[in-house]
């Protein structure tokens, strides 16, 4: 199926039967109908039919302390037919039918298997819209999905998945509130069989969402209702989970505005918690220089704890010549869990200048200071930290909370929707000061600079009341060819009473940043280099870190990219070397046809201070190249890439080395 559609691989083919008569079915149809042309109102543009085949291969290789070798051939021949139509009027009823059956083959070799197997597939998808474009007050959408795959192996093995989705949706097209209501309804079958002596494996997967949502210029709302029946043979994940969400904004005089959100979410079964969040920002324009911002939060979770949190902050704003603004605010917050009473108050002086041409050179400038009383009242229990935000890093990020059980590290995607793997996609280390660290590991499904979301439980604090001095300035001048900024932020606790002073958390963080840029005729060149320091619960950390880009553009058919980065990272109980490049070369020496040929190289060696000659290496390289050539009604992808995976440790004299080589071959021919 085409991107615009649902991509997923799921489950069992219909019986044979059933796709000839869809496919004889939808042959007559479109022999009668080759062209666009009306009958009985209905009208239908030229079909489209493709022959596509593909062919992929995996060859892996492992040598060392983890030997191994395996082969995996991959191949597929399918048809897809594609028709639209219209009644009377494409605004008032449009469909379109999108049929792809297929057929498969996979082969696979290894020391200790050799099996083949064969099957089919089968993916179609129907959207109709009713009276969607007109102006009538009311809209239909309708769509149906269906993918679906069987797989029967030499040895008994067997793959037998099928997924069904169906969709309806109403929209009211009103001018002051449009409203839509949509239903959509998933069912997954899989049946699994790895050989005839092996239990089969079942999977049936019914998810049912009623979802309405509307808006006007001040406000949005939507009202989400989930069902998931999911029974596996070894646990039981159901669930219901109601979702509310309001957001209203109202405007006033000049430049003033009062903002509320309302955000309300209860889950019954597997994973139950309730989320309960509130806001209030309102934005007052006093004079021409002059605005204040008053905020109030309220978020409460219950899930293994419960935990209720208050943020309130008053600021007051004031602008100098548009340059130079002053903020003064006062904050206070309080949290509540079954283990946990904490408040705390906080006041804060903060200047930012902006000037957007000083002598040449676009500068900023800040200047901050804040004091702060903490009073914790604890139980020493446990309390649950839930999506804490952090941006990945090969290089290791650390995580907020001291004393974490690393067993509950729980590590999704910005959205909450992919769950990654220790081992795989990171790895998780102790640091000293009682901290964690996450590492990602390359080549898993985390890149570095993406998102990521981290929940966990850890150990509750002892009570104590402490107070907190908080400073902060930076400094950032941009020329054009040059661009260095500097930005310092410490904070110093002091005890007032209560647990000793090991239980407090002074923190600093320094980064120096200067970059060096050259654009010469076709080329462009960029050199940086940046120091990162950071101390936290008596953990520190530098790192220095060197780049350089360029890119070189011959003309509009051919641009080099070259990419390097060198880091150094010293901790007091280990430091890390880490050194990756890119290569790659965007060449069309025809207008349809275009190959991309890439190489990429990463390193990272750690190295344990506190253990003499304690080490490990991992080394990642790639290398290949990808083409595509399109001549009128034939298309041709091919890629080649090689990978050879690398890791070294003292405790491992020889290593492990994986070698994978994995070539793809793509072909689709167009008739219609």
């Amino acid at each position: 199926m085409n991107g615009m559609y649902r991509s997923q691989v799921f489950p069992r083919v219909m019986r044979f039967i059933s796709v000839t008569r869809i496919l004889v079915f939808m042959t007559i149809f479109w022999t009668v109908n080759s062209i666009a042309e009306s009958k009985n109102s209905l009208t239908l543009y030229p079909a489209e039919v493709e022959a596509i085949f593909s062919f992929d291969h995996d060859d892996r290789n492992g040598s060392g302390n983890s030997s191994f070798s395996s082969q995996e051939t991959d191949s597929e021949f399918g048809v897809r037919l594609v028709q639209e139509a219209y009644l009377y009027d494409p605004d008032i009823a449009w469909f379109i039918v999108d049929i792809e059956p297929s057929i498969m083959r996979e082969d696979t070799k290894s020391s200790t298997l050799t099996e083949d197997s064969s099957g089919r597939n089968l993916d179609y998808f129907f959207q109709a819209d009713i009276l969607q474009e007109t102006t009538l007050p009311v809209g239909f959408n309708i769509q149906i999905q269906h993918s679906s795959d069987l797989l029967d192996g030499s040895l008994g093995s067997q793959y037998d998945n099928v997924i069904d989705t169906k969709q309806a949706s109403v929209d009211w097209k009103l001018d002051a509130f449009p409203i839509s209501l949509t239903y959509r309804d998933e069912v997954l079958d899989q049946e699994f069989q790895t050989s005839l002596n092996d239990q089969l494996s079942k999977r049936n997967e019914n998810l049912q969402n009623w979802v309405l949502k509307g808006g006007s210029s001040k406000l949005d709302l939507r009202l989400e209702h989930e069902n998931l029946d999911d029974l596996i043979s070894t646990r039981n994940n159901d669930f219901e989970q109601d979702e509310a969400y309001l957001r209203h904004w109202l405007s006033w005089g000049r430049a003033s505005e009062l903002r509320s959100i309302l955000e309300y979410s209860d889950r019954n079964g597997f994973n139950a918690n309730k989320r309960l969040t509130f806001e209030e920002n309102a934005r007052i324009q006093h004079t021409e220089n002059t605005f204040s911002r008053t905020f109030y939060r309220y978020f409460s979770i219950t899930q293994n704890t419960e935990t209720e949190e208050h943020n309130s902050k008053f600021e007051l704003n004031h602008n100098l010549y548009g340059n130079l603004t002053t903020i003064a605010s006062v904050e206070a917050d309080a949290a509540r869990s079954d283990n946990l009473d904490e408040n705390i108050q906080t006041v804060e002086l903060f200047s930012r200048y902006q000037k957007q041409d000083l002598f040449g050179a676009t500068v900023n400038a800040g200047l901050g200071v804040s004091y702060g009383e903490t009073d914790r009242d604890s139980t020493f229990g446990l309390v649950d930290v839930v999506d804490e935000s952090h941006t990945a890093r090969l290089n290791g990020v650390i995580l907020n909370t001291r004393f974490i059980f690393t067993s509950t590290i729980i590590i999704t995607d910005s959205t909450g929707t992919i769950v990654y793997s220790e081992g795989f996609d990171y790895v998780v280390n102790n640091r000293s000061g009682d901290l964690t660290e996450v590492q990602i590991i390359a080549g898993g499904q985390i890149n570095d600079g993406d998102s990521i979301l981290v929940s966990y439980q850890a150990q509750a604090l002892p009570s104590q009341k402490f107070s907190t001095t908080y400073s902060r300035y930076n400094l950032g001048i941009n020329l054009g060819w040059l661009r260095l900024s500097h930005s310092d932020s410490k904070s110093n606790d002091s005890l007032i009473s209560g647990a000793d002073e090991s239980f407090l958390n002074d923190t600093r963080f320094t980064i120096t940043d200067i970059e060096f840029r050259w654009e010469l005729n076709k080329s462009d060149l960029l050199l940086g280099a940046q120091r990162n320091y950071q101390l936290a619960g008596g953990f520190s950390s530098t790192t220095y870190t060197y780049k350089q880009t360029f890119s070189w553009t011959y003309s509009r058919d051919f641009r080099l990219n070259l990419s390097t980065i060198e880091s150094f990272t010293e901790e007091e109980d280990q430091d890390t070397d880490l050194y990756s490049l890119d290569l790659s070369i965007d060449w069309r020496p025809l207008p349809a046809l275009s190959i991309v040929p890439t190489v990429g190289f990463w390193q990272r060696q750690d190295t344990e201070n506190s253990v003499p000659r304690s080490s490990s290496e991992d080394e990642f390289i790639t290398a290949g190249f990808k083409l595509h050539w399109k001549y009128r009604q034939i298309a041709v992808d091919f890629s080649y890439f090689r990978d050879r995976r690398t890791l070294q440790t003292n405790q491992t004299v020889d290593g492990n080395q994986v070698d994978e080589y994995k070539y793809m071959f793509r072909l689709i021919r167009k008739f219609l």
